[in-house]
């Protein structure tokens, strides 16, 4: 983790500790035992699908109409 990464890891989650596991913080044990190369690729990977997930979430929310939790459509006026 770099010096960065671990400080915004320190802001967000105080007292917790980046080198455990997922379970508890962030990484599972199958991945931190991966070498820093193929953890890199992963988290590459992982960003990428989060961040489109959130794209396609912002245009459908920008085309106006939204999906209520109940499973009725909100249009936006």
């Amino acid at each position: 983790m770099t010096g960065e990464a671990r400080a915004l890891f320190e802001k967000e989650y105080p007292g917790a500790n980046p080198n455990e596991p997922l379970s508890r913080f962030g990484v599972c044990e199958e991945c931190r035992e991966l070498p820093a190369s193929e953890r890199k690729t992963a988290a590459d990977r992982a960003t990428k699908r989060i961040l489109a997930e959130m794209r396609l979430g912002m245009l459908a929310h920008a085309g106006g109409a939204q999906k209520k939790a109940d499973g009725s459509q909100a249009v936006r006026n």
